[in-house]
């Protein structure tokens, strides 16, 4: 009899294993993440340099959902749907640890 993996399994074993493995522990990953789009609209003049660091590593989390949750209007993909439930459990984590 053939296992079923679903999605929420799937989304686990990246968010604890081979994601942490690749892009380090997520709320450091989140945190850079979150800098460099601070810079990039710092930048861009969409927010001034005098203001306070507004994104937070739990905003990129949101917002990267909210990218898969765009595709997925396109099209169907399975990725799209393991990535969405991943970004949620990477967020849980980063909002956790404050």
């Amino acid at each position: 009899m053939k296992k079923t993996v679903n999605i929420l399994q799937k989304a686990e074993a990246v968010v604890y294993g081979r994601g942490e493995a690749a892009y380090g522990p997520p709320k450091a990953n989140m945190t850079t993440i979150a800098e460099m789009w601070e810079s990039y609209l710092r930048r861009r003049g969409i927010i001034t340099v005098d203001e306070a660091p507004s994104i937070l590593p739990r905003d990129v989390s949101n917002m990267m959902v909210l990218l898969k949750v765009s595709r997925e209007a396109n099209t169907f993909s399975e990725e799209n749907l393991v990535d969405i439930a991943g970004y949620a459990a990477v967020g849980e984590r980063v909002a956790k640890e404050g």
